[in-house]
């Protein structure tokens, strides 16, 4: 198959055939895609444990830190908040992210949540993000 590629010991196909994939994944699911986004939301905003878990998409399912090695800080790899590369799974794609911006992404992401479910405005969930003590910047 030419679309298959393998990086070092990573296989990551991608296919292009689109309509092959109808259906896939379907669990018999009833929840609008708004209520999906929601419920995302408010997983990463008052479930997820950030301390200590792993994002890994490939898996479908949170992984400990512990179990990739990532419950230490190790050279400029903060781990303070980490996704698995799911081409490279020794990368943690939230490597870089520092304390101060790990509380940013917290409370946007519970901004996003109270939003919604409060006023189910779409506009101003995804509204420019504005620092903690700054003015928004006028439309």
């Amino acid at each position: 198959d030419p679309d298959l590629a393998v990086q070092g010991q990573y296989d990551c196909y991608f296919c292009r055939d689109i309509a092959s994939l109808q259906g896939i994944g379907e669990r018999n699911n009833e929840a609008s895609l708004g209520e999906l986004l929601l419920a995302f939301f408010h997983y990463y905003h008052a479930e997820f444990d950030i301390q200590r878990m792993v994002v890994s998409v490939r898996r479908g399912r949170p992984v400990t830190k512990l179990s990739k090695g990532w419950d230490k800080p190790r050279d400029k790899n903060r781990h303070v908040i980490c996704i698995e590369d799911p081409f490279d799974v020794e990368t943690d794609l939230g490597r870089y992210v520092d304390e101060q911006t790990l509380k940013d992404i917290v409370e946007e992401v519970g901004r996003a949540y109270r939003v919604l479910s409060e006023e189910g405005d779409w506009d101003k969930a995804m509204a420019a993000f504005t620092p903690p003590g700054q003015e928004a910047a006028p439309a």
